[in-house]
């Protein structure tokens, strides 16, 4: 940061300082943050506990609830998070969940 002269204010809010501090470190390091869709099918008995969850990782772009009671969703996450996002989605639901990426 000190080589791209970012300087970081503590008045203001992270989300302000975040895109230019990283505009100028990219000019340093080659940064990309890959986003990665996600489809998700998870059984009735479970919709709450993931629903609430999802927000932790990333945001429901399409969402529907099905005849049998389970939830399938498009779940936008950043490429990085995939392996926890599993690992969750598989402790809530007891390995009952269904993905694909997309």
């Amino acid at each position: 940061m000190e080589e791209a002269k970012v300087r970081i204010d503590p008045f203001k809010s992270v989300d302000e300082q975040v895109n230019t501090t990283l505009k100028a470190i990219r000019i340093k390091i080659p940064i990309r943050f890959e986003k990665v869709r996600v489809a998700i099918r998870v059984p009735g008995d479970f919709t709450g506990k993931v629903y609430s969850a999802i927000p932790e990782f990333g945001k429901t772009t399409k969402e529907e609830w099905q005849q049998d009671g389970s939830w399938v969703a498009i779940v936008e996450i950043p490429g990085g998070m995939q392996e926890n996002f599993y690992q969750k989605l598989n402790e809530l639901t007891r390995g009952q969940v269904e993905t694909k990426l997309l």
